[in-house]
């Protein structure tokens, strides 16, 4: 393991330039081979995921890796400007024809798990391995595979996919998941088996039902919160959980056509709802969900530009709810009122979207109904939480969160015409991250 100061800054700028120098390489032998663009991808994406599973044993300390991901992110934005996009390094990851962000997501997917697995403060090894080595193996061996033998194909919005890459997505991920499970956890061997089918399972359908590189983010964030939860959970558990997810799934699909949702849409839905559902559980869940349902409402009825709208929340959503996972984890006061008061801004301020559809009486009426409706949620589940911290959503903050949302609804629709769900998620989080910011750093040491 690296140590000392100026040697591990070093580690990591080199590392940032092994991997430009990886890409033009790559580039190179492309031109000399005939590589497809997809083929190019997948050997950066396998080149960085390898690599990125050893940074907890490369580096003594966490702020180099923070570091290195944070110019890994750099390069990748700078690399899709447009001068540098098709030529060089640059061509290496953005010469495909559909639009994907996977190279950005991948950086974010790498240290959302390092984070949440956290191996500096001795957690568990497999947290760490398993959804990193089914990022990188897996979908690699999926895509390839796609490539070369895939003759039956479903769409996923602009992207096309084969049946044969999603079955040896899966069987490629129950043989990590078997070999990880027997080799960094003491977990029984019925166990292992049911475990297996299942991460393999839960990660097939998230990979399947990705868009735009959003694979790269949600496969290993979601496998680490999926582990964390049934690591240790029985066979006759894990047995009822697939039973039950399964049962969902199905309904998801039925129901789908009838309120006008896509079947890629609903799958999706349920997937992200049973993540929420795994870390926070039922009660805690219910307003996220709302969120769901009231952007379907307000798109329906209020319609902005988005081209797959759905999806879109989906993905902010997703995105804002690891985002509070990981300041609860690196602060140590996870504040799960704060969460839901994000979630109600949202769902009030798509209420009084949805509202215009017949004016602004109507609009008003749906935001208050939305407040209230909000408030007995508010009142009824997380007004019980036991304040460890004393870290609490207040009165008057929920009273201004609800007034924020009630005029934004009413006051807003032309601002949220476009790029809705974006915009509504980083509104959304301004007040509920200031009143964390305030409390968190005016509190006495000793309540931290």
């Amino acid at each position: 393991m690296i140590s000392g100061l100026g040697f591990q800054l070093a580690v990591a700028l080199g590392s940032v330039m092994l991997l430009l120098g990886l890409m033009v390489l790559i580039r190179m032998q492309a031109s000399v081979q005939d590589w497809s663009p997809e083929m190019q991808r997948k050997l950066v994406h396998v080149a960085t995921g390898l690599y990125a599973l050893g940074l907890p044993w490369i580096f003594a300390d966490r702020w180099p890796v923070f570091m290195l991901l944070i110019l890994a992110l750099g390069v990748m934005l700078a690399l899709r400007l447009p001068a540098l996009a098709r030529v060089g390094a640059g061509a290496t990851l953005h010469d495909v024809e559909r639009r994907s962000y996977g190279d950005i997501l991948l950086v974010l997917g790498i240290g959302t798990v390092f984070i949440h697995a956290g191996l500096h403060r001795g957690g568990s090894a497999i947290l760490y391995i398993l959804p990193l080595a089914i990022l990188t193996l897996s979908d690699a061996a999926a895509a390839l595979t796609g490539v070369t033998y895939g003759k039956r194909f479903f769409t996923v919005e602009d992207d096309r996919k084969s049946v044969e890459g999603s079955v040896v997505f899966f069987f490629v991920s129950v043989s990590l998941s078997m070999i990880c499970l027997l080799a960094l956890s003491e977990t029984p061997r019925m166990n292992v088996i049911y475990l297996a089918a299942m991460t393999a399972a839960f990660a097939t359908l998230v990979e399947a039902d990705s868009w735009q590189g959003f694979d790269n983010f949600f496969l290993p964030a979601g496998l680490i919160v999926f582990l964390e939860a049934y690591l240790e959970a029985p066979p006759s558990r894990l047995l009822l959980i697939l039973l039950g997810f399964s049962a969902l799934v199905a309904f998801a699909l039925w129901l789908a056509p009838r309120v006008g949702l896509s079947r890629h849409a609903a799958r999706a839905y349920v997937t992200a709802s049973a993540i929420i559902l795994s870390v926070i559980g039922l009660a805690y869940a219910i307003l996220p969900i709302l969120v769901f349902l009231a952007y379907s409402l307000a798109h329906r009825l209020t319609p902005g530009s988005t081209r797959q709208p759905e999806l879109d929340i989906l993905a902010t959503v997703a995105l804002m709810s690891f985002l509070w996972l990981l300041i609860g984890q690196e602060s140590g006061t996870f504040n799960i009122e704060l969460y839901g008061l994000a979630s109600l801004i949202m769902v009030v301020i798509l209420s009084g979207l949805a509202g215009w559809a017949w004016g602004w009486m109507q609009a008003m009426a749906f935001g208050l109904a939305a407040a209230i409706l909000c408030l007995v949620i508010f009142t009824n589940i997380y007004g019980r939480v036991e304040h460890a911290n004393n870290m609490d959503v207040t009165h008057g903050t929920f009273a201004l969160a609800s007034i924020t949302g009630l005029l934004l609804g009413l006051f807003g629709k032309r601002f949220f015409h476009h790029a809705r769900a974006a915009k509504l998620t980083l509104v959304a989080l301004v007040l509920p991250l200031s009143s964390f910011a305030l409390q968190y750093f005016t509190a006495m040491p000793g309540d931290l």
